[in-house]
């Protein structure tokens, strides 16, 4: 007897989570769909690559890439019903009894009677063994197929057409138990018996991504799509719970803010403050390709404001985070420079060989670290002078490099300088990104600036990391 329970449900809204990883904090959306094992996994970080690294995309028209289900990330769009994505002899995906298809979706153009996402086998040329169709047309989004045996009732649910809205869309299928449920924002909102045919068609398999093989130009989607997975087991509804509420990376940008710096320079083609405190002054502007690749800009010049006195006010413990590249020879520079009455307080590079150091008069030992010098690569430096606790802490890359006893002391003042000092000692690399906080930022939320991607591109798909 075959069974079913439509539940007329979804939620509107953003989940939003700490950012992390699994060892310390809550892990972010992407990180749980791998965990899960896909056997692709589209993310639409400005590309159209599997992050399995099994089955790339390709797409005959020009998709576009906007905002996806947060700020800063990014997802596919048809780019006003004009494009599609698709792979053809996906042998990968032949043959599974099994499947979980997972993906999110925005309606915001018209879709009546139009293809969200499709599997299909062919025979020379025409449909073979089996569809697996995503479609949307009279106010429901369905799930078709065709195939061997039957579907008593066909998976659907009520979403609104021409609606900027993203919703969660999982369909699992387990062959033993014939059992399917589709899920919208982490509620089951169809749950049926039927025995799903698996698709037998080797290397004839083919896998659309806004519209469908039967008719391409025809039946494009008109909206946006993101983080396509498909695995080769159902998802438990535990799972799909937990991925529904996992945070998507915030951008970079916006993970800083978040923790509210007392300054905040992002250098895009300006000097800036984003906290509309101290704009900077150029002594000479060149703007670079910044970490994360354009349209970001990062700065190659020395640039400063003298009048800057609230970034000292006798602050005891402070926080300087940045984005540095060492890409030419630099010799005993400053990448950030302040004087605090008596006082230095200095991010100074390649005063040793290859050394990235904070200095401060105070004397003692200085903290440092090693970074190479003339290479192409962006690092994140955070520099933590927690008063406090009684250690300076410096970061690179998220990681915790060096942590040391003693600390700079706080003192009046009214100078800073990116770039270089006050008399010069330019540093001959790229600066982009710098923050100052008056507090200590924690481990935790210097990973999580790490990890946020720039340009909606995580870190991990950077050309130069």
């Amino acid at each position: 007897m075959n069974t079913y329970h439509f539940l007329n449900w979804f939620f509107f809204g953003c989940v939003i989570s700490a950012l992390g990883t699994s060892a310390g904090f809550p892990q972010t959306y992407p990180e749980l769909v791998q965990s899960g094992h896909p056997l692709v996994y589209w993310r639409f970080s400005n590309n159209l690559a599997d992050s399995q690294g099994n089955l790339d995309l390709m797409s005959p028209g020009t998709p576009a890439f906007v905002d996806g289900p947060n700020s800063g990330h990014l997802a596919f769009s048809s780019n006003g019903g004009t494009a599609w994505a698709a792979q053809f002899g996906v042998e990968q995906l032949s043959g599974l009894y099994d499947f979980t298809y997972e993906l999110w979706i925005n309606l915001a153009g018209d879709n009546e009677g139009k293809v969200i996402f499709e599997r299909q086998a062919l025979t020379n040329g025409e449909p073979g063994s089996g569809t697996h169709r995503i479609r949307y047309g009279e106010g429901k989004l369905f799930f078709e197929y065709t195939g061997a045996g039957s579907v008593p009732e066909t998976p659907a649910v009520e979403l609104p057409n021409q609606t900027s809205g993203w919703h969660h869309i999982v369909l699992t299928s387990h062959y033993q138990n014939a059992t399917n449920v589709l899920y919208v924002d982490g509620e089951a909102v169809f749950e049926g018996e039927a025995y799903l045919e698996p698709i037998f068609g080797g290397n004839q398999d083919v896998v659309y991504i806004g519209s469908s093989r039967s008719n391409p130009e025809g039946l494009i989607m008109d909206g946006y799509v993101d983080e396509v997975a498909i695995y080769n087991r159902a998802l438990s509804a535990g799972e799909v719970v937990q991925h529904f509420q996992a945070a998507l990376p915030d951008g970079y940008a916006g993970a800083v803010m978040a923790s509210s710096p007392l300054v905040y320079w992002r250098f895009e083609n300006n000097f800036h403050d984003e906290m509309n405190l101290y704009d900077l002054m150029p002594t000479g502007a060149n703007y670079v390709e910044g970490p994360g690749g354009s349209p970001n800009t990062a700065l190659f010049s020395r640039v400063l404001n003298n009048q800057a006195a609230i970034l000292f006010d006798n602050i005891e413990s402070f926080t300087y985070e940045m984005w540095i590249n060492c890409i030419f020879e630099s010799v005993q520079s400053y990448i950030l420079f302040r004087r605090a009455g008596s006082a230095q307080h200095a991010v100074i590079y390649a005063y040793n060989p290859n050394a990235l150091e904070f200095f401060f008069l105070e004397g003692g030992t200085r903290p440092l670290v090693t970074i190479p010098n003339q290479t192409d690569r962006w690092y994140h430096l955070a520099v933590v002078n927690d008063r406090h606790a009684g250690r300076m802490r410096i970061y690179l890359d998220g990681e915790l490099a060096l942590e040391h006893d003693g600390t700079a002391a706080p003192g009046p003042g009214n100078l800073v300088v990116v770039g270089g000092a006050d008399l010069g000692a330019n540093f001959n690399g790229y600066i982009d990104e710098v923050a100052m906080y008056d507090y200590a930022l924690s481990g935790e939320q210097i990973q999580a600036h790490f990890r946020a991607p720039i340009n909606g591109v995580p870190v991990a798909d950077w050309s130069l990391f």
